[in-house]
């Protein structure tokens, strides 16, 4: 083995000392290195223009902020390269990559604040960024990037296809038109008769927005045809007017939108979807996997679905955090926009929707004049949360052409109701087939079938009839029912039964429901319970339990409000009185001590003391062998103490 002359490293020693020297000394100064090595640095737009003209290029970096002189209508990239911006800001009025190559848009400074601007407004057809059979990348950086009327800001110029946009890292932000409004154009996507083409947004901050056009924000220019939009991660803001704003364009078509993850917000304020068709445009599919996702309806189209006068599609839920918002207007919060007709809607078996809405929840956008010909079918395997807000509850109209099923794993849950049509909607009923559970307001009772119970409720006595209760579950708790409330005076409410006289099943708010049911209140006298005297030591008496309420409480606080009025005043009241607290004493065979809770009953010579107290409770029941029975034992009583007064007096 070769050794090292002493004081000397080797080569490879060397250069990774030297290596790590270099990484530590970039990262003392705050520089990274850049993300590509770089074929060339560019300074100026005559250097620019050169290096992406070379085919052997791959890599180009910024050394100073370039502006393309105002004669320069478009930066051609003709072959597939990136450009680091390295801190730098590239500014162009139109940025057109070859169809077939690629251009890869990055920053390697630290933080990163390069800039890549493209507007085109003032140049007719011409999107900001032309990715026409192109792709565009972009990894790092910000990208802005504004079209002319009726091309994109992102994709293709007027009358063109969006081509692939794929966004990974960095801040985009993309409209078309001029000034605040908006174009027929997408913000990204395609130009006007464009469809969308391939959008990928991965990660990064995009933002994406037509307000007051007809194209989409992020999806389809106007009457543009196809195309699709898939969200993955990142942080992604979309808004649309006549387009969806993320989806099709008005009159657009055939645009899929698949939503994995990220955190997304979309809003349109009139005629196009949030996330679905522009006005008119139907055929639509949107599928949404994960993510956090919000979206707000326009006035006349919902916040998922299809715009005005458009039906919903097919739209599948499959997990995600996802609220659907709309106030006023027409128009479905999920579903078809006012006057559209058919769709698919699903909500597969773990997935949680929740709409907040004033209007029609789910299904069909209400207003149309006419009885619908196209049926809408919905079907709930996960959970729908009807969420009230200030204006109003939402409500499920069910008209005759829609169709609900909630499978064994649905729920619909919260606020607002399901009715068979409202406003100025068709009229009729459709059909809501319940396997699982409802907890909100059915307005018309037949319209639900399987799991649709009644449960009447009967006071039994004094009234025989009661009060009806629906539950939409198999039992009152899964069905957030709640037993209705029946007084009875002096009586205590005990439960409830499936027979009057309680010897059928108790019915519970557990209880497990097969078909509708009668149940009967069953009830105990008020206070026929144990008393509230504390128990003295007398032996209990030997009458036998009477029909009433409490006795009274005997002077030796003997327990004395037992079941029956015999056994409840002889316990109380003879033995209490004979027996007291401690006990019965005889001290001496000559001399009886009687005494009561803290001194002897028999107080004098000339007078004797004996109370006793029957107090039979109104239960409609007499009888005479428990008086008759007391009454002996009373005048027993009464003897016995005259015997010992007597016999006190002869000693």
């Amino acid at each position: 083995m070769l050794k090292s002359a002493p004081g000397h490293r080797s080569a490879p020693v060397q250069n990774m000392v030297l290596g790590v020297a270099a990484a530590t000394l970039l990262t003392l100064v705050g520089v990274a290195a850049p993300a590509h090595a770089a074929d060339i640095t560019v300074t100026d737009e005559a250097t620019l223009v050169a290096a992406l003209a070379d085919p052997t290029t791959t890599v180009v970096a910024l050394g100073n902020d370039i502006e393309l002189a105002v004669t320069t209508t478009t930066l051609a990239i003709p072959n597939t390269v990136t450009i680091d911006l390295a801190g730098q800001e590239l500014t162009a009025k139109n940025v057109t990559i070859a169809a077939g190559e690629k251009l890869t848009v990055d920053d390697s400074s630290l933080p990163s604040t390069g800039r890549l601007d493209a507007t085109a407004s003032g140049i007719t057809g011409k999107a900001g960024i032309t990715t026409t059979a192109a792709s565009l990348v972009v990894d790092g950086g910000h990208v802005s990037a504004r079209g002319a009327w009726d091309a994109a800001g992102i994709g293709g110029d007027r009358d063109s296809d969006g081509g692939t946009v794929t966004i990974n890292g960095g801040t985009v932000v993309a409209t078309t038109g001029s000034g605040t409004g908006g174009g027929d154009g997408a913000g990204i996507g395609g130009g006007r008769g464009g469809s969308a083409g391939t959008i990928v947004l991965a990660g990064g901050n995009v933002d994406g927005h037509n307000i007051g056009g007809a194209g989409a924000g992020i999806g389809g220019g106007a009457d543009g045809d196809g195309g699709t939009v898939t969200i993955n991660g990142g942080t992604v803001k979309a808004a649309g007017w006549s387009g969806a704003a993320i989806g099709s364009g008005s009159a657009g078509k055939n645009v899929t939108v698949t939503i994995n993850g990220g955190v997304v917000t979309a809003v349109n304020e009139n005629a196009g979807a949030a996330i679905g068709g522009g006005r008119g445009a139907t055929g639509h599919t949107l599928t949404i996997n994960g993510g956090t996702v919000s979206a707000t309806g326009g006035t006349f189209a919902p916040a998922i679905g299809g715009g005005l006068g458009a039906g919903a599609g097919i739209i599948v839920f499959n997990g995600g955090d996802v609220v659907a918002t709309k106030t006023g207007g027409a128009g479905a919060a999920i579903g078809a926009g006012r006057d559209g007709q058919g769709g698919t809607i699903l909500i597969s078996a773990g997935a949680h929707v929740k709409v907040h809405s004033d209007t029609s929840a789910i299904g069909l956008g209400y207003a149309s004049a006419d009885e619908p010909t196209e049926t809408l079918g919905v079907t709930i395997a996960g959970t729908l949360e009807l969420v009230s807000v200030p204006t109003g509850s939402p409500t499920i109209y069910v008209p005759s052409a829609v169709e609900i099923t909630v499978t064994g794993t649905g729920s619909v849950i919260g606020d607002g109701k399901i009715q068979g049509a409202g406003g100025s909607s068709p009229s009729g009923l459709g059909s809501v087939e319940n396997h699982g559970i409802i907890t909100v307001h059915v307005q018309v009772l037949n319209l639900v079938t399987v799991h649709n119970y009644e449960v009447q409720f009967r006071s039994n006595p004094p009234v025989a009839s009661g009060t009806s209760v629906h539950v939409y579950a198999t039992n009152f708790a899964d069905g957030q029912r709640a037993f209705p409330s029946v007084v009875r005076p002096g009586w205590d409410l005990l439960g409830w039964n499936t027979e009057a006289d309680g010897s059928g099943t108790p019915f519970e708010l557990v209880t497990g429901l097969d078909g509708d049911l009668v149940v009967y209140a069953q009830w105990a006298e008020a206070g026929n319970g144990p008393g509230d005297g504390e128990p003295g030591d007398g032996e209990p008496g030997d009458g036998e339990p009477g029909d009433g309420g409490p006795g009274a409480p005997g002077d030796g606080d003997e327990d004395a409000n037992g079941p029956g009025d015999i056994d409840g005043d002889q316990d109380g009241d003879l033995d209490g009185d004979l027996d007291g607290d401690d006990e019965q004493t005889n001290t001496d065979p000559d001399q009886s001590d009687v005494t009561g809770d803290d001194e002897s009953a028999v107080t004098d010579d000339d007078e004797t003391e004996v109370t006793a107290t029957v107090n039979l409770a109104a239960t409609g029941v007499e009888t005479a062998l428990p008086l008759a029975a007391g009454s002996l034992l009373l005048a027993a009583g009464a003897l016995m103490l005259i015997l010992v007064r007597r016999r006190v007096a002869a000693e």
